[in-house]
C-alpha cells in the first residue's frame, strides 16, 4: 500500500512518565507540532489508562493494582505494564486528518499490521461494531489488528481537534530497547517513505500546568 504521510518525524521519548504526563505529552505534541510526528514512549510507575468514555469504577475492577489515568481519546482499559505504546499526532492540514475517523483509524492499523507480521499471524481487522469502553485487548472492535484465530493485538483511541488527529495506540506485549527501537523504524518507514528521527524538550511547565489542570486531576479522572 502507498505511505499514508508524505514525511514524518519519530520521536523515541528517551523519559519514562506517569500517566499524567505521558497524557499532557500527547496533548502539547498535537497543538505545537507543525508536521506528522510518531512517538513511542515507557511508563514511570505501574499504569493503567482508560478511554474518554470508559466508566471508571469498570477500570477500577479490572486494573485493581494499577494507577489509571483518562486518555484524550477514545477506546477502552488498557493495561501498560504488558504493551508497547505509541502515539500518532497528525496535523489539520494532512489528508489523514480530513477523512472518517473509522477510515482513518482503518488505514493506521492496516499499516501497523504489516509491521508485526514479523512478530504475529495478522488479519488487519474484524468485523465487530465498536463499543464503548470495556477492556482493550479482551475483545476487538473494527478495524483492530488480530491475529490469525482472532486475539487482540492492537487498538487505539482517536481524538480530533481543532489542531489535528492524535491516535494513541497499544500493542499487546513488551516491546523495549533494541527491539522498540527496530519496530519504531519499521513502522516510521511503512508510514511515510520520508522519515527521521528527531529529539523534543517538552516545557516542563506547560506540561507540569497540563497535568495539575487536567491529565492529573482527579475530577477529569472521574467524570464519568
Amino acid at each position: 500500500m502507498d505511505p499514508l504521510l508524505k514525511s514524518l518525524k519519530l520521536w523515541l521519548d528517551p523519559v519514562p512518565r506517569s500517566g499524567p504526563e505521558n497524557m499532557a505529552v500527547d496533548e502539547w505534541l498535537l497543538e505545537t507540532i507543525g508536521g506528522p510526528v510518531l512517538r513511542v514512549y515507557e511508563w514511570d510507575g505501574v499504569w493503567g489508562s482508560l478511554g474518554c468514555f470508559c466508566c471508571l469504577n469498570q477500570a477500577i475492577d479490572n486494573l485493581p493494582d494499577r494507577q489509571l489515568v483518562r486518555r484524550p481519546t477514545g477506546g477502552g482499559i488498557v493495561d501498560h505494564q504488558h504493551d508497547w505504546t505509541y502515539s500518532l499526532v497528525i496535523p489539520k492540514t494532512e489528508e489523514l486528518f480530513r477523512i472518517r475517523a473509522l477510515e482513518s483509524y482503518r488505514l493506521v492499523h492496516e499499516v501497523l499490521s504489516l509491521v508485526l507480521n514479523d512478530s504475529f499471524k495478522l488479519v488487519s481487522s474484524v468485523s465487530n461494531a465498536p463499543e464503548l469502553g470495556g477492556v482493550c485487548f479482551e475483545r476487538p472492535v473494527t478495524s483492530d489488528v488480530v491475529d490469525s484465530v482472532g486475539n487482540k493485538i492492537a487498538g487505539a483511541g482517536q481524538r480530533r481537534t481543532k489542531d489535528g488527529l492524535l491516535h494513541q495506540g497499544s500493542v499487546l506485549g513488551r516491546c523495549k530497547g533494541g527491539d522498540s527501537i527496530d519496530r519504531s523504524h519499521r513502522l516510521s518507514g511503512a508510514l511515510s517513505a520520508s522519515w527521521e528521527s528527531i529529539e523534543l524538550e517538552p516545557p516542563t511547565e506547560v506540561i507540569r500546568w497540563k497535568v495539575g489542570d487536567r491529565f492529573g486531576n482527579d475530577a477529569w479522572t472521574r467524570r464519568r
